[in-house]
């Protein structure tokens, strides 16, 4: 666990410093250099870890790196496009041939996951990005090392989402495309652009809703959610007969549950998000109104591991939005009341880390173990 400690808190001193000043004030190539050293803790983990740290790394990483290491380019794609999205493919191949070394794949692989968080959360807020970035790694960095593509995705997503906010749609457009050649689970995130732009439209410097009209807008989104839970078995099935890959998770129906310490861990987490986003002392705003409302989607979306336990990534991209939401929560709040949110906002994911990844073992990336192999 402390070698996860260690690069967290390097990682999120880093974002600290840089959103000080030097990231503002900075020129674009400088941003994306700062952004490179902020990834460099983490992303330097990932590359040093064994290869039974992460589930997927000999399910699907290593198989893949070293065929990808054998063959030319359109070998590769013709032997693996039935299984993966071009984007993972064409990166493999690429890495591969040219660094002929596992540990750098993974590392580029986690570079390309956490790398766009980081610039998603400076964009939407520089000086508070670090509450968010710190949230981000004690919530989903162990996901990243176990689902490789759909953790490249989640980055690119957040990405777009971040520039959909900021009216980049040209960008947003790009950004979720790669997402969906990383891993097609991005398509799933579809439903989070058009809430966003509802908030961006309906919302507006001149036209508001209602109260009553809010309030309608969010009871819809979550009876919806809740809906996607309650037939989620048809949902399985379904996906399943379009797509063969998915038919294994048809004999796995059943096999779930709901982890009540988790649940009530994460359930205090997003409550601090909406109260705080609720509260007087907060300034209102639509960005991060629309980002609570995904994040609340998200927790919602998790009960779908009552199917299946493998079914909680479905909520994914809606409950890492909380990334995006606590830089701006955290900037618009008073002056008193923000050091206790930014301490809950932190203090809470990391029991959650301790429970999900180091007692209950999700993800097996703990203990952490350096690959012998390199030395």
């Amino acid at each position: 666990m402390l070698p996860y400690i260690v690069a967290f808190a390097l990682t999120a001193l880093l974002a600290y410093a840089a959103g000080r000043k030097a990231y503002e004030d900075a020129s674009a190539l400088k941003r994306c250099l700062l952004a490179l050293c902020i990834c460099a803790p983490v992303v330097l983990l990932a590359a040093l870890r064994d290869y039974s740290i992460g589930t997927d790394v000999l399910v699907y990483g290593k198989s893949s790196f070293e065929l990808a290491c054998s063959c030319s380019f359109p070998m590769f794609h013709q032997l693996t496009a039935d299984d993966y999205g071009i984007g993972y493919i064409a990166l493999c191949w690429v890495v591969s041939n040219a660094f002929d070394s596992l540990p750098v794949f993974l590392g580029a692989v986690e570079l390309f996951a956490f790398l766009p968080v980081v610039l998603a959360c400076f964009k939407l807020n520089a000086k508070y990005a670090w509450v968010g970035i710190s949230a981000f790694l004690l919530l989903f960095y162990g996901g990243t090392l176990n689902y490789l593509r759909q953790g490249m995705a989640l980055g690119f997503v957040l990405l777009s989402v971040a520039c959909l906010l900021k009216r980049e749609r040209k960008s947003c457009l790009v950004l979720f495309v790669v997402a969906v050649c990383m891993h097609q689970t991005a398509i799933l995130a579809i439903p989070m652009y058009l809430l966003c732009l509802y908030y961006l439209s309906a919302f507006s410097a001149d036209r508001d809703l209602s109260k009553q009209g809010k309030i309608l807008v969010n009871g819809i989104a979550c009876i919806a959610s809740v809906a996607v839970v309650a037939f989620g078995r048809n949902l399985v099935v379904f996906f399943s007969s379009a797509k063969d890959s998915y038919a294994a998770q048809v004999s796995r129906l059943g096999t779930g549950g709901v982890n009540i310490a988790v649940t009530a861990i994460l359930l205090l987490f997003v409550l601090l998000l909406y109260m705080h986003a609720k509260s007087k002392s907060c300034r209102s705003s639509r960005v991060s109104e629309c980002l609570v409302l995904l994040v609340v989607i998200g927790f919602l979306l998790r009960f779908l591991t009552v199917w299946q336990a493998q079914l909680e990534r479905g909520a994914l991209f809606y409950l890492a939005c909380c990334a995006l939401a606590l830089p701006i929560l955290a900037a618009n709040l008073k002056d008193r009341d923000r050091a206790p949110f930014v301490f809950g906002s932190i203090a809470i994911p990391a029991v959650y880390f301790f429970v999900y990844y180091v007692y209950l073992g999700y993800s097996e990336i703990c203990p952490f173990v350096i690959n012998g192999l390199l030395f």
